[in-house]
Order: structure tokens, then sequence, then C-alpha cells
């Protein structure tokens, strides 16, 4: 014994149904097909990676790294956020260059002047970077800044222009080969180190 079924016509409401998951299972095919890039994570000054480039023209001193900073400020990183991407192409294809704003908690101004409590500084990175994705240094550090010239923001006058204390010293966190040529013997805390600065401020005035 054989037996038929008769297929319906569906009704409007159960066709627009039909037709919103339809557009939902081609929306989430095509989220799983695109390739974005991965999130940087991991410790901060690893993910805002200095390898791209070696300096043209490194600071041969402390003196010449506060001649050349605009804004001399000691501060501690509040949080990180994405900064703005730059698509670059070249005849082989495209790449493109992720950036990420340190925001400062600035703690006192050694050169120049700022009446902010934070200022923004932008920084190149290995990926994108998300709030929340790295691990923030504790440390309070100098920060040796210039206008970016990209909207508000400031950069590091040079790779040896942010100095921490690491271990009982004060290195040049970004590129620690400049510690021995920026950092003036005896300068073991950011005290020191804020000391030996506004004595430069002083003498370049």
């Amino acid at each position: 014994m054989s037996t038929s079924r008769t297929l319906e016509e569906p009704t409007p409401a159960r066709a627009r149904t039909l037709a919103g998951l339809i557009v939902l299972v081609v929306a989430s095919l095509l989220a799983a097909c695109s390739s974005a890039a991965p999130t940087a994570a991991g410790d901060l000054w690893q993910v805002l990676s200095l390898e791209r480039t070696e300096e043209a023209d490194p600071p041969q001193d402390d003196a010449e790294l506060v001649r050349r900073s605009s804004v001399v400020v000691t501060g501690t990183v509040l949080r990180v956020e994405p900064g703005p991407e730059t698509v670059r192409t070249f005849p082989e294809g495209t790449s493109v260059e992720h950036s990420a704003i340190v925001v400062v908690k600035v703690g006192e101004v050694l050169k120049g002047t700022w009446e902010e409590s934070t200022i923004p500084v932008h920084m190149f990175s290995a990926g994108p970077v998300e709030e929340g994705s790295v691990t923030l240094p504790v440390e309070d550090g100098v920060w040796f800044l210039e206008p970016s010239g990209i909207e508000d923001y400031y950069m590091t006058v040079a790779s040896a222009g942010l100095w921490m204390e690491d271990g009982g010293a004060v290195s040049t966190v970004r590129d620690p080969v400049q510690t021995e040529v920026v950092v003036p013997e005896g300068v073991d805390s950011i005290e020191d180190a804020a000391r030996a600065i506004s004595r430069q401020v002083a003498a370049q005035a």
C-alpha cells in the first residue's frame, strides 16, 4: 500500500521565516570564511614590536634625547586602545601596518607643557590590539615624546625614548641595547632619571 503526501504552499509568514533563516545561514558562512588578522596578545612590549626597521639616527646620549623631545613626562600605562591601520601597496600585493594607542597617566611634566591627566601615545604593533588582550606594565616610566602628526597623538622621539625600571635598574625597554648609550651612570630609579632629565632641561633652556 502506497501513501502520498501533498506539499502545501508555505504561508506568507512561514515564507518570511524561511527567508530569514537562509540569510542567517549565508551570513554565518561568510563570517566563517573571512580571514581577519589575529588579535595581538602577550606582554605589551612584545606586542609593540620594534623589529620592523633599524633606527636611522638614534640619539647618542640623554642630552640629545631631551633636546629632540617637545614633551617629557613620567607616567604609567593606564590602558591600550586599537590604533589606526595603514594599508601599503607593493607590486607583490598589500600589507596592513597595525598600531595601538597607549594611554599614559601623567605623573610629572619634566619638559614642555601638558595640562591633561593623560597623554595618548601612538605606537606600531605586531597585530591588531584590543583592550584586555595584552599584559600592561605596572612600573612608572619616563616618556620622551613629540607630536606624531596623526590626530592628537604623540609618539616617542626614538626607540630609546621610553625608560622604565627593570630589575632594580633603569632600562630603555623598547630597545634595551640603547640603555648604556642614553641612560647616565648612577640612574637606578625613575626618581633618579627625573632629576637627571630636569638638569638637562635646565641646561638647555
